[in-house]
Protein backbone atom coordinates (compact mmCIF):
# COMPACT_ATOMS: atom_id res chain seq x y z
CA UNK A 1 0.00 0.00 0.00
CA UNK A 2 1.21 3.48 -0.80
CA UNK A 3 0.05 6.30 1.51
CA UNK A 4 -1.56 9.38 -0.01
CA UNK A 5 -2.46 12.80 1.35
CA UNK A 6 -5.39 12.81 3.76
CA UNK A 7 -4.63 9.31 5.02
CA UNK A 8 -6.08 7.58 1.92
CA UNK A 9 -4.48 4.40 0.62
CA UNK A 10 -3.88 3.42 -3.00
CA UNK A 11 -3.87 -0.32 -3.78
CA UNK A 12 -0.85 -1.08 -5.95
CA UNK A 13 1.53 -3.87 -6.86
CA UNK A 14 5.12 -2.83 -6.47
CA UNK A 15 7.97 -4.30 -8.46
CA UNK A 16 10.77 -4.11 -5.91
CA UNK A 17 13.45 -4.42 -8.62
CA UNK A 18 12.61 -1.27 -10.55
CA UNK A 19 9.96 0.35 -8.23
CA UNK A 20 7.39 0.22 -11.04
CA UNK A 21 3.85 0.76 -9.72
CA UNK A 22 0.81 -0.80 -11.28
CA UNK A 23 -2.51 0.73 -10.28
CA UNK A 24 -4.94 -2.15 -10.74
CA UNK A 25 -7.96 -0.02 -9.84
CA UNK A 26 -7.23 2.26 -12.76
CA UNK A 27 -6.92 -0.77 -15.08
CA UNK A 28 -9.80 -2.92 -13.90
CA UNK A 29 -12.00 -0.79 -11.64
CA UNK A 30 -12.49 -1.03 -7.84
CA UNK A 31 -12.36 -4.32 -5.94
CA UNK A 32 -15.70 -6.11 -6.06
CA UNK A 33 -16.31 -9.64 -4.84
CA UNK A 34 -18.06 -11.02 -7.90
CA UNK A 35 -19.50 -14.35 -8.94
CA UNK A 36 -19.65 -13.35 -12.62
CA UNK A 37 -17.49 -11.08 -14.78
CA UNK A 38 -18.03 -9.24 -18.03
CA UNK A 39 -16.14 -10.45 -21.09
CA UNK A 40 -14.31 -7.11 -21.40
CA UNK A 41 -12.97 -7.58 -17.86
CA UNK A 42 -11.74 -11.13 -18.64
CA UNK A 43 -9.93 -9.90 -21.75
CA UNK A 44 -8.21 -7.12 -19.78
CA UNK A 45 -7.05 -9.56 -17.10
CA UNK A 46 -5.64 -12.05 -19.63
CA UNK A 47 -3.90 -9.26 -21.61
CA UNK A 48 -2.38 -7.86 -18.42
CA UNK A 49 -1.06 -11.24 -17.24
CA UNK A 50 0.33 -12.20 -20.66
CA UNK A 51 2.18 -8.88 -20.82
CA UNK A 52 3.75 -9.50 -17.42
CA UNK A 53 4.66 -13.07 -18.31
CA UNK A 54 6.48 -11.82 -21.43
CA UNK A 55 8.73 -9.70 -19.17
CA UNK A 56 9.82 -12.97 -17.51
CA UNK A 57 10.07 -11.32 -14.11
CA UNK A 58 9.24 -14.04 -11.58
CA UNK A 59 9.81 -11.93 -8.46
CA UNK A 60 6.10 -11.09 -8.30
CA UNK A 61 3.37 -13.69 -8.80
CA UNK A 62 0.91 -11.55 -10.75
CA UNK A 63 -1.56 -14.39 -11.19
CA UNK A 64 -1.87 -14.85 -7.45
CA UNK A 65 -2.17 -11.10 -6.95
CA UNK A 66 -5.02 -10.94 -9.49
CA UNK A 67 -6.81 -13.99 -8.05
CA UNK A 68 -6.64 -12.65 -4.50
CA UNK A 69 -7.57 -9.14 -5.47
CA UNK A 70 -10.65 -10.01 -7.56
CA UNK A 71 -11.72 -13.27 -5.89
CA UNK A 72 -11.06 -15.35 -9.03
CA UNK A 73 -10.62 -19.14 -8.55
CA UNK A 74 -7.54 -20.67 -10.13
CA UNK A 75 -9.53 -22.92 -12.50
CA UNK A 76 -11.67 -19.98 -13.59
CA UNK A 77 -8.60 -17.93 -14.48
CA UNK A 78 -7.22 -20.87 -16.49
CA UNK A 79 -10.52 -21.08 -18.38
CA UNK A 80 -10.22 -17.41 -19.28
CA UNK A 81 -6.88 -18.09 -20.95
CA UNK A 82 -8.33 -21.08 -22.86
CA UNK A 83 -11.37 -19.11 -24.08
CA UNK A 84 -9.50 -15.89 -24.87
CA UNK A 85 -9.97 -16.15 -28.66
CA UNK A 86 -13.68 -16.83 -28.22
CA UNK A 87 -13.97 -13.76 -25.97
CA UNK A 88 -12.41 -11.59 -28.65
CA UNK A 89 -14.85 -12.93 -31.25
CA UNK A 90 -17.80 -12.41 -28.91
CA UNK A 91 -17.01 -8.71 -28.35
CA UNK A 92 -17.22 -8.13 -32.11
CA UNK A 93 -20.83 -9.41 -32.14
CA UNK A 94 -21.83 -7.33 -29.08
CA UNK A 95 -22.93 -10.43 -27.14
CA UNK A 96 -22.66 -10.43 -23.36
CA UNK A 97 -21.53 -14.01 -22.97
CA UNK A 98 -20.26 -16.96 -24.96
CA UNK A 99 -22.78 -19.04 -26.87
CA UNK A 100 -24.08 -21.72 -24.53
CA UNK A 101 -22.64 -19.94 -21.50
CA UNK A 102 -24.47 -18.70 -18.43
CA UNK A 103 -27.27 -20.32 -16.45
CA UNK A 104 -29.15 -22.99 -18.39
CA UNK A 105 -32.72 -22.02 -19.28
CA UNK A 106 -34.97 -24.43 -17.39
CA UNK A 107 -38.03 -23.27 -19.34
CA UNK A 108 -36.58 -23.49 -22.83
CA UNK A 109 -39.18 -26.02 -24.08
CA UNK A 110 -42.20 -24.04 -22.86
CA UNK A 111 -40.82 -20.49 -23.07
CA UNK A 112 -42.94 -19.59 -26.10
CA UNK A 113 -46.10 -21.05 -24.54
CA UNK A 114 -45.56 -19.04 -21.35
CA UNK A 115 -45.10 -15.76 -23.22
CA UNK A 116 -48.20 -16.32 -25.39
CA UNK A 117 -50.20 -17.26 -22.28
CA UNK A 118 -49.12 -14.02 -20.55
CA UNK A 119 -50.14 -11.90 -23.54
CA UNK A 120 -53.45 -13.76 -23.84
CA UNK A 121 -54.30 -12.84 -20.23
CA UNK A 122 -53.16 -9.23 -20.67
CA UNK A 123 -55.25 -8.81 -23.83
CA UNK A 124 -58.24 -9.89 -21.74
CA UNK A 125 -57.29 -7.30 -19.09
CA UNK A 126 -56.28 -9.73 -16.32
CA UNK A 127 -53.43 -8.93 -13.94
CA UNK A 128 -50.43 -11.27 -14.26
CA UNK A 129 -47.82 -11.61 -11.51
CA UNK A 130 -44.69 -13.75 -11.17
CA UNK A 131 -46.52 -15.89 -8.59
CA UNK A 132 -49.30 -16.61 -11.09
CA UNK A 133 -46.76 -17.49 -13.79
CA UNK A 134 -44.96 -19.91 -11.44
CA UNK A 135 -48.28 -21.55 -10.48
CA UNK A 136 -49.10 -21.94 -14.19
CA UNK A 137 -45.70 -23.58 -14.88
CA UNK A 138 -46.15 -26.03 -11.99
CA UNK A 139 -49.58 -26.95 -13.42
CA UNK A 140 -48.14 -27.77 -16.86
CA UNK A 141 -46.01 -30.73 -15.89
CA UNK A 142 -44.98 -32.45 -12.65
CA UNK A 143 -41.35 -32.38 -13.85
CA UNK A 144 -41.20 -28.65 -13.04
CA UNK A 145 -42.08 -29.32 -9.39
CA UNK A 146 -38.51 -30.45 -8.82
CA UNK A 147 -37.53 -26.76 -8.93
CA UNK A 148 -38.08 -24.75 -5.76
CA UNK A 149 -40.25 -21.63 -5.97
CA UNK A 150 -37.20 -19.35 -5.53
CA UNK A 151 -35.33 -20.98 -8.42
CA UNK A 152 -38.41 -20.87 -10.66
CA UNK A 153 -39.11 -17.25 -9.73
CA UNK A 154 -35.57 -16.22 -10.71
CA UNK A 155 -35.90 -18.14 -13.99
CA UNK A 156 -39.19 -16.38 -14.77
CA UNK A 157 -37.66 -12.99 -13.97
CA UNK A 158 -34.82 -13.65 -16.45
CA UNK A 159 -37.39 -14.77 -19.03
CA UNK A 160 -39.37 -11.53 -18.64
CA UNK A 161 -36.28 -9.30 -18.87
CA UNK A 162 -35.00 -11.12 -21.95
CA UNK A 163 -38.31 -10.57 -23.77
CA UNK A 164 -38.91 -6.96 -22.80
CA UNK A 165 -41.55 -7.64 -20.13
CA UNK A 166 -41.60 -6.08 -16.69
CA UNK A 167 -43.88 -5.44 -13.70
CA UNK A 168 -45.97 -2.31 -14.34
CA UNK A 169 -48.23 -0.20 -12.14
CA UNK A 170 -51.83 -0.21 -13.37
CA UNK A 171 -52.80 3.04 -15.07
CA UNK A 172 -56.48 2.09 -14.91
CA UNK A 173 -58.56 -0.41 -12.96
CA UNK A 174 -62.14 -0.70 -14.13
CA UNK A 175 -64.64 -2.30 -16.44
CA UNK A 176 -63.48 -4.09 -19.59
CA UNK A 177 -64.21 -2.44 -22.91
CA UNK A 178 -67.70 -3.31 -24.17
CA UNK A 179 -68.27 -5.02 -27.50
CA UNK A 180 -68.68 -2.60 -30.40
CA UNK A 181 -66.88 0.03 -28.29
CA UNK A 182 -65.96 2.06 -31.34
CA UNK A 183 -69.61 2.35 -32.44
CA UNK A 184 -70.65 3.37 -28.92
CA UNK A 185 -68.07 6.17 -28.91
CA UNK A 186 -69.40 7.54 -32.22
CA UNK A 187 -73.01 7.26 -31.01
CA UNK A 188 -72.16 9.18 -27.82
CA UNK A 189 -70.36 11.97 -29.72
CA UNK A 190 -73.20 12.14 -32.26
CA UNK A 191 -75.65 12.62 -29.40
CA UNK A 192 -73.44 15.36 -27.93
CA UNK A 193 -73.42 17.22 -31.27
CA UNK A 194 -77.21 16.98 -31.61
CA UNK A 195 -77.84 18.20 -28.05
CA UNK A 196 -75.41 21.09 -28.54
CA UNK A 197 -77.21 22.12 -31.72
CA UNK A 198 -80.63 21.89 -30.05
CA UNK A 199 -79.48 23.93 -27.03
CA UNK A 200 -77.50 26.30 -29.29
CA UNK A 201 -74.29 25.66 -27.36
CA UNK A 202 -71.83 27.39 -29.68
CA UNK A 203 -68.05 27.39 -29.30
CA UNK A 204 -68.27 30.52 -27.13
CA UNK A 205 -70.92 28.96 -24.86
CA UNK A 206 -68.95 26.05 -23.42
CA UNK A 207 -69.97 27.20 -19.94
CA UNK A 208 -73.23 25.32 -20.64
CA UNK A 209 -71.59 21.84 -20.70
CA UNK A 210 -71.21 20.25 -17.24
CA UNK A 211 -69.63 16.97 -16.12
CA UNK A 212 -70.03 15.35 -12.69
CA UNK A 213 -68.37 12.24 -11.28
CA UNK A 214 -67.87 10.54 -7.92
CA UNK A 215 -64.43 9.67 -6.58
CA UNK A 216 -63.09 8.48 -3.22
CA UNK A 217 -60.63 10.41 -1.04
CA UNK A 218 -59.06 8.69 1.97
CA UNK A 219 -58.46 10.43 5.30
CA UNK A 220 -54.86 9.27 5.16
CA UNK A 221 -52.67 8.58 2.11
CA UNK A 222 -49.54 6.92 3.60
CA UNK A 223 -46.67 5.78 1.39
CA UNK A 224 -46.38 2.01 1.02
CA UNK A 225 -42.64 2.17 0.22
CA UNK A 226 -39.84 3.58 2.37
CA UNK A 227 -36.06 3.69 2.65
CA UNK A 228 -34.76 1.43 5.41
CA UNK A 229 -31.70 -0.55 6.47
CA UNK A 230 -30.80 -3.65 4.46
CA UNK A 231 -31.58 -6.79 6.42
CA UNK A 232 -34.33 -5.24 8.55
CA UNK A 233 -37.07 -7.89 8.52
CA UNK A 234 -39.98 -5.72 9.68
CA UNK A 235 -40.62 -2.41 7.93
CA UNK A 236 -43.24 -0.41 9.85
CA UNK A 237 -45.03 2.70 8.56
CA UNK A 238 -47.05 4.48 11.24
CA UNK A 239 -50.40 6.17 10.53
CA UNK A 240 -53.10 7.84 12.57
CA UNK A 241 -55.32 4.78 12.14
CA UNK A 242 -57.59 6.38 9.52
CA UNK A 243 -56.03 4.92 6.36
CA UNK A 244 -59.14 2.81 5.62
CA UNK A 245 -61.63 5.64 6.18
CA UNK A 246 -62.75 7.62 3.17
CA UNK A 247 -65.08 10.33 1.99
CA UNK A 248 -66.84 10.20 -1.38
CA UNK A 249 -66.55 13.40 -3.38
CA UNK A 250 -68.79 14.51 -6.23
CA UNK A 251 -66.62 16.76 -8.39
CA UNK A 252 -68.21 18.99 -11.02
CA UNK A 253 -66.43 20.78 -13.87
CA UNK A 254 -67.53 22.94 -16.80
CA UNK A 255 -66.17 22.85 -20.36
CA UNK A 256 -64.95 26.47 -20.19
CA UNK A 257 -62.55 25.52 -17.36
CA UNK A 258 -64.78 26.48 -14.41
CA UNK A 259 -65.20 24.42 -11.24
CA UNK A 260 -68.39 24.04 -9.20
CA UNK A 261 -68.54 23.37 -5.48
CA UNK A 262 -67.23 19.94 -4.36
CA UNK A 263 -69.93 17.80 -2.73
CA UNK A 264 -68.62 15.60 0.10
CA UNK A 265 -70.41 12.47 1.33
CA UNK A 266 -69.36 11.22 4.78
CA UNK A 267 -70.35 7.96 6.43
CA UNK A 268 -73.15 8.57 8.91
CA UNK A 269 -76.89 8.91 9.40
CA UNK A 270 -78.38 11.74 7.28
CA UNK A 271 -79.97 14.70 9.04
CA UNK A 272 -78.35 13.73 12.34
CA UNK A 273 -75.82 15.46 14.63
CA UNK A 274 -72.80 14.97 12.33
CA UNK A 275 -74.49 16.65 9.39
CA UNK A 276 -75.76 19.54 11.51
CA UNK A 277 -72.20 20.22 12.73
CA UNK A 278 -71.05 20.77 9.15
CA UNK A 279 -72.75 24.16 9.11
CA UNK A 280 -70.26 25.36 11.74
CA UNK A 281 -67.26 24.79 9.44
CA UNK A 282 -65.93 27.95 7.80
CA UNK A 283 -65.67 26.55 4.26
CA UNK A 284 -69.31 25.39 4.33
CA UNK A 285 -70.43 28.70 5.82
CA UNK A 286 -68.69 30.49 2.94
CA UNK A 287 -70.59 28.25 0.49
CA UNK A 288 -67.45 26.99 -1.30
CA UNK A 289 -68.05 23.33 -0.46
CA UNK A 290 -70.98 21.10 0.56
CA UNK A 291 -71.02 18.13 2.93
CA UNK A 292 -73.70 15.57 3.79
CA UNK A 293 -73.89 12.14 5.43
CA UNK A 294 -74.98 8.84 3.95
CA UNK A 295 -75.22 5.56 5.80
CA UNK A 296 -72.45 3.83 3.77
CA UNK A 297 -70.58 6.94 2.67
CA UNK A 298 -71.31 6.77 -1.05
CA UNK A 299 -73.63 8.43 -3.52
CA UNK A 300 -77.10 6.91 -3.58
CA UNK A 301 -80.18 8.34 -5.31
CA UNK A 302 -81.20 10.61 -2.43
CA UNK A 303 -77.67 11.95 -2.07
CA UNK A 304 -77.45 12.60 -5.81
CA UNK A 305 -80.71 14.59 -5.60
CA UNK A 306 -79.09 16.79 -2.92
CA UNK A 307 -76.10 17.41 -5.24
CA UNK A 308 -78.46 18.09 -8.15
CA UNK A 309 -80.37 20.74 -6.20
CA UNK A 310 -77.46 22.36 -4.35
CA UNK A 311 -74.86 22.37 -7.15
CA UNK A 312 -76.27 21.75 -10.62
CA UNK A 313 -79.64 23.52 -10.50
CA UNK A 314 -78.10 26.41 -8.60
CA UNK A 315 -75.54 26.82 -11.41
CA UNK A 316 -78.12 26.43 -14.19
CA UNK A 317 -80.89 28.60 -12.74
CA UNK A 318 -78.99 31.29 -10.85
CA UNK A 319 -75.45 31.49 -12.33
CA UNK A 320 -75.73 31.06 -16.11
CA UNK A 321 -79.56 31.27 -16.27
CA UNK A 322 -79.62 29.07 -19.38
CA UNK A 323 -80.27 25.42 -20.07
CA UNK A 324 -77.12 23.31 -19.68
CA UNK A 325 -76.05 19.88 -20.95
CA UNK A 326 -75.14 17.49 -18.13
CA UNK A 327 -72.69 14.63 -18.88
CA UNK A 328 -72.94 11.66 -16.48
CA UNK A 329 -71.82 8.03 -16.29
CA UNK A 330 -74.35 5.23 -15.91
CA UNK A 331 -74.06 4.84 -12.15
CA UNK A 332 -77.27 3.43 -10.60
CA UNK A 333 -77.51 6.49 -8.34
CA UNK A 334 -78.47 8.70 -11.29
CA UNK A 335 -79.55 6.23 -13.96
CA UNK A 336 -82.92 5.18 -12.52
CA UNK A 337 -86.64 6.08 -12.87
CA UNK A 338 -86.61 8.49 -9.88
CA UNK A 339 -83.84 10.63 -11.39
CA UNK A 340 -85.40 10.37 -14.86
CA UNK A 341 -88.64 11.84 -13.49
CA UNK A 342 -86.65 14.56 -11.72
CA UNK A 343 -84.82 15.46 -14.96
CA UNK A 344 -88.14 15.61 -16.86
CA UNK A 345 -89.68 17.81 -14.19
CA UNK A 346 -86.80 20.32 -14.43
CA UNK A 347 -86.33 19.87 -18.18
CA UNK A 348 -82.70 18.79 -17.61
CA UNK A 349 -80.82 17.83 -20.78
CA UNK A 350 -78.37 15.05 -20.10
CA UNK A 351 -76.30 12.35 -21.80
CA UNK A 352 -75.12 9.11 -20.24
CA UNK A 353 -71.62 7.86 -21.12
CA UNK A 354 -71.73 4.21 -22.31
CA UNK A 355 -70.60 1.70 -19.67
CA UNK A 356 -66.91 0.81 -19.75
CA UNK A 357 -65.96 3.96 -21.73
CA UNK A 358 -65.77 6.57 -18.97
CA UNK A 359 -61.97 6.56 -19.02
CA UNK A 360 -62.12 7.80 -22.62
CA UNK A 361 -65.25 9.96 -22.64
CA UNK A 362 -65.61 11.41 -19.13
CA UNK A 363 -63.55 14.62 -18.72
CA UNK A 364 -63.09 14.14 -14.96
CA UNK A 365 -61.65 10.64 -15.49
CA UNK A 366 -59.45 11.85 -18.34
CA UNK A 367 -57.61 14.73 -16.69
CA UNK A 368 -58.89 15.80 -13.26
CA UNK A 369 -59.47 12.94 -10.80
CA UNK A 370 -55.85 11.73 -10.89
CA UNK A 371 -54.13 15.12 -10.28
CA UNK A 372 -56.78 15.92 -7.65
CA UNK A 373 -55.97 12.74 -5.70
CA UNK A 374 -52.22 13.25 -6.19
CA UNK A 375 -52.53 16.76 -4.72
CA UNK A 376 -54.49 15.37 -1.74
CA UNK A 377 -51.74 12.81 -1.09
CA UNK A 378 -48.97 15.43 -1.44
CA UNK A 379 -50.80 17.71 0.99
CA UNK A 380 -51.19 14.84 3.48
CA UNK A 381 -47.48 13.94 3.34
CA UNK A 382 -46.38 17.56 3.79
CA UNK A 383 -48.64 17.91 6.81
CA UNK A 384 -47.23 14.67 8.20
CA UNK A 385 -43.65 15.95 7.82
CA UNK A 386 -44.54 19.25 9.49
CA UNK A 387 -46.15 17.48 12.45
CA UNK A 388 -43.00 15.34 12.90
CA UNK A 389 -40.73 18.40 12.78
CA UNK A 390 -42.94 20.21 15.30
CA UNK A 391 -43.06 17.04 17.43
CA UNK A 392 -46.84 17.30 17.60
CA UNK A 393 -49.22 14.39 18.12
CA UNK A 394 -52.16 14.12 15.71
CA UNK A 395 -54.65 12.59 18.15
CA UNK A 396 -57.65 14.20 16.50
CA UNK A 397 -61.27 13.31 17.17
CA UNK A 398 -63.48 12.11 14.30
CA UNK A 399 -65.10 15.55 14.10
CA UNK A 400 -61.66 17.19 13.86
CA UNK A 401 -60.55 14.76 11.17
CA UNK A 402 -63.67 15.51 9.12
CA UNK A 403 -63.10 19.22 9.50
CA UNK A 404 -59.47 18.79 8.42
CA UNK A 405 -60.32 16.83 5.28
CA UNK A 406 -63.00 19.37 4.34
CA UNK A 407 -60.39 22.13 4.65
CA UNK A 408 -57.84 20.17 2.57
CA UNK A 409 -60.26 19.30 -0.24
CA UNK A 410 -61.59 22.86 -0.37
CA UNK A 411 -58.08 24.32 -0.47
CA UNK A 412 -56.82 21.98 -3.22
CA UNK A 413 -59.95 22.16 -5.38
CA UNK A 414 -59.96 25.96 -5.57
CA UNK A 415 -56.17 26.23 -6.00
CA UNK A 416 -55.69 27.01 -9.71
CA UNK A 417 -52.11 25.73 -9.51
CA UNK A 418 -53.35 22.28 -8.44
CA UNK A 419 -56.52 21.93 -10.57
CA UNK A 420 -55.74 24.06 -13.59
CA UNK A 421 -58.28 25.71 -15.86
CA UNK A 422 -56.40 24.51 -18.96
CA UNK A 423 -56.53 20.91 -17.68
CA UNK A 424 -60.32 21.07 -17.44
CA UNK A 425 -60.64 22.59 -20.93
CA UNK A 426 -58.27 19.98 -22.40
CA UNK A 427 -60.17 17.13 -20.68
CA UNK A 428 -63.45 18.07 -22.39
CA UNK A 429 -61.62 18.49 -25.69
CA UNK A 430 -59.85 15.13 -25.41
CA UNK A 431 -63.21 13.47 -24.75
CA UNK A 432 -64.49 15.03 -28.00
CA UNK A 433 -67.29 16.86 -26.15
CA UNK A 434 -66.13 20.43 -26.75
CA UNK A 435 -64.91 20.14 -30.36
CA UNK A 436 -65.84 23.06 -32.61
CA UNK A 437 -69.30 22.70 -34.09
CA UNK A 438 -68.14 23.56 -37.63
CA UNK A 439 -66.14 20.28 -37.74
CA UNK A 440 -62.73 21.92 -38.29
CA UNK A 441 -61.26 20.04 -35.30
CA UNK A 442 -62.72 16.65 -36.13
CA UNK A 443 -59.74 15.42 -38.16
CA UNK A 444 -57.13 16.65 -35.69
CA UNK A 445 -58.97 15.09 -32.74
CA UNK A 446 -57.31 11.85 -31.69
CA UNK A 447 -59.61 8.89 -31.34
CA UNK A 448 -58.95 6.82 -28.16
CA UNK A 449 -55.76 4.84 -28.81
CA UNK A 450 -57.32 1.47 -27.98
CA UNK A 451 -59.73 1.89 -30.91
CA UNK A 452 -57.24 2.96 -33.57
CA UNK A 453 -56.85 0.73 -36.60
CA UNK A 454 -53.10 0.42 -35.95
CA UNK A 455 -51.75 -2.95 -34.82
CA UNK A 456 -52.28 -3.43 -31.13
CA UNK A 457 -49.10 -3.54 -29.01
CA UNK A 458 -50.10 -6.98 -27.71
CA UNK A 459 -50.58 -8.28 -31.24
CA UNK A 460 -47.16 -6.94 -32.23
CA UNK A 461 -45.57 -8.75 -29.28
CA UNK A 462 -47.50 -11.92 -30.12
CA UNK A 463 -46.26 -11.81 -33.71
CA UNK A 464 -42.69 -11.29 -32.53
CA UNK A 465 -42.88 -14.37 -30.27
CA UNK A 466 -44.46 -16.52 -33.00
CA UNK A 467 -41.72 -15.51 -35.46
CA UNK A 468 -38.94 -16.52 -33.06
CA UNK A 469 -37.12 -19.71 -33.95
Amino acid sequence: MKSLEGGKQLNVISDSSNNELYNLDALFGPIVKKNKYRIEFKIKIVDFLREKEKEKDHKINYRKKIMDRYNIPKQTLSDWFKNYENYIATTKTNNFRLEGGGIKNKLHDIEKDILLWIIHLRKAGFAVSIKIICAYIYSLDDNYKKYSYDILRQTVQRLLIKNGLTIRNASHIGQPLPEEAKDLVYSFLYEVINKRRYLEICDDKLYLIVNCDETAVYYEEPETKTIDICGNKEIIINTDGSESKRVSVLLTIVANGSKLNPFLIFTGEPEKTNEKKFSEIKEIKNNTIHAVCQKKGWCDTQTFIKWYEKVYLKYEKFTVKEKCLLILDKSPSHNNPIISDLFKKNNTYHIFIPGGLTRYLQPLDIGINKPFKAAIKKHYLLNKINSIELNSQNNFTQAEKRKKIIENINKIWWDDNEIKKDSIINSFHKAGISLKRDGTEDESWEFPEQFKDDDNIYEQFENMINNKK
